[in-house]
């Protein structure tokens, strides 16, 4: 069985609203420090899961054009300018990525010129050149293109909101295999766990469980 650790992170909210914690007999049915664990994965969830709002509004703010690659051209004009498949490369989402492989390609083409001594008003010499021209014109217009992408996302909070949900899903992470470890010492703690991970049961993509996870899991279930 597959379990999106995410999905139970969030389903998990279920588990900690059961009935059962807020019965008179909680006390019988939950040991004290099921409880504290219970109530750190609560507390580490509920942060993820605002951390995770505030993202999904930011991206909403910001626009899906601002997280588009940069593509080569490909109207008819440019594939003519451009004329074979080679200088169609990409998509690149990152400047740094695209300036690398343009300048790569620029150096490679001036090297054949220096390489050989190919005489300047040679056809080859000017199709090197031209070719070298074409490329740097190509990444002119994608370092610009990507770095005016890179500073909306940061103008928009975009790159701080992305870094406060990873570092809220690690503990909610942390938290929940603390749960999972947590040894149950009564059929109420071990239904409450089991809710946690079956929540999760519906969304069979991304990561699962590993196997001393599982392990972890079933230890816990025998005390």
């Amino acid at each position: 069985m597959q379990v999106n650790r995410r999905n139970v992170i969030t389903a998990a909210a279920v588990v900690v609203a059961s009935p059962a914690l807020a019965s008179p007999d909680a006390a019988e049915q939950f040991s004290p420090s099921f409880l504290a664990t219970l109530a750190a994965f609560e507390s580490a969830r509920n942060a993820h899961r605002s951390a995770c709002d505030m993202l999904d509004e930011v991206v909403v703010a910001v626009g899906e054009d601002a997280f588009e690659p940069w593509t080569c051209p490909t109207n008819p004009d440019a594939i003519r300018e451009y004329r074979h498949r080679s200088m169609f490369p990409g998509p690149f989402y990152c400047a740094a990525t695209a300036r690398e492989y343009f300048d790569r390609q620029i150096a490679g083409n001036l090297r054949v010129i220096e390489q050989f001594e190919v005489p300047p008003e040679s056809a080859p010499h000017v199709g090197h050149t031209n070719a070298a021209d074409r490329l740097r014109r190509l990444r002119d217009d994608a370092v610009a293109d990507l770095e005016a992408k890179a500073k909306r996302l940061e103008d928009s909070g975009y790159n701080a909101a992305s870094r406060r949900c990873d570092k809220t899903y690690e503990r909610a992470d942390a938290a929940f295999l603390a749960l999972l470890s947590h040894p149950c010492n009564t059929i109420h703690e071990v239904r409450t766990k089991a809710a946690a991970i079956m929540a999760g049961r519906e969304d069979d993509a991304g990561p699962h469980l590993e196997p001393d996870e599982a392990e972890m899991l079933l230890r816990s279930l025998v005390g």
